[in-house]
């Protein structure tokens, strides 16, 4: 797949994703049943959408055609619309559904079961996940490649473009209901936490673990303001299930380039 090729097919891949996004926007204003499940799509989609996006500025960048992913993508690429053209059909009211919105009833009805719609969601996290490791293997080999040292500003301004996962920051705007620990509260663990992370000798990795529910989250966001009052806290990402980029770590390390 040369570059004129490459950029067209990923240009119709966006156009039939935001047909899909459109009609769960649609369901999602007219249909009160599954709203859990819908925002749960939607989330997915509009991830997988800026993904594709950042794919789609890179195939028709001057540079494309030095770039050998593309041709590794054709397959994937060509599979992926198949997919999203399936969803899309899936979405689409019937005819008799159309007629009798016009009328005033509401008919929509979202489609997709529960088992069905973990498959939808399961397919666009895999595109998107291979469709984000080919973005930053391309970037990262048109920067060296270049061979230019870039000052602050111009690696600020490349680093503002990478695709990042919204909410993925402890104290980010999206978290800001979250809760931390209380005063006088949990004061063993924290300790100890704080113990590890200032003693350079000590292993890289500190294992919170725990049943569900037990504060393992409210421990970490607690630990994680506390450095960052102490200006210590060098990076964090905070996952959450089920919220399309905070789910997997396939914006990691762009989400943490950015900070």
């Amino acid at each position: 797949m040369d570059g004129v090729s490459a950029a067209a097919s990923v240009v119709a891949l966006v156009d039939m994703s935001l047909k899909v996004l459109s009609l769960t926007v649609e369901y999602s204003t007219q249909v009160k049943s599954a709203k859990e499940d819908i925002a749960r799509f939607r989330l997915e989609l509009e991830a997988f959408i800026r993904v594709l996006q950042s794919l789609q500025e890179l195939a028709q960048s001057p540079e494309a055609t030095k770039l050998s992913t593309f041709k590794s993508l054709t397959e994937p690429i060509q599979q992926c619309k198949v997919d999203l053209e399936h969803m899309w059909k899936k979405l689409e009211p019937s005819k008799g559904r159309k007629a009798m919105s016009r009328y005033g009833v509401r008919a929509l009805k979202w489609p997709f079961e529960s088992k069905e719609l973990k498959n939808s969601i399961a397919v666009l996290e895999r595109y998107k996940s291979n469709f984000s490791i080919a973005l930053n293997t391309e970037q990262t080999v048109l920067i060296l490649e270049s061979g230019v040292k870039l000052d602050l500003a111009e690696q600020d301004r490349c680093l503002s473009k990478l695709p990042y996962a919204v909410g993925a920051n402890f104290d980010s705007y999206e978290r800001e209901s979250e809760p931390y620990c209380l005063r006088n509260t949990r004061v063993e663990i924290l300790s100890q936490i704080m113990e590890w992370s200032a003693d350079p000798c000590q292993k890289s990795v500190f294992w919170l673990n725990g049943m569900a529910g037990t504060g393992k989250s409210t421990i970490a966001r607690t630990i994680a303001r506390t450095l960052t009052d102490r200006k210590r806290l060098a990076a964090n990402f905070f996952f959450s299930r089920g919220r399309g980029d905070l789910s997997h770590a396939a914006l990691y390390l762009r989400s943490n380039s950015r900070k």
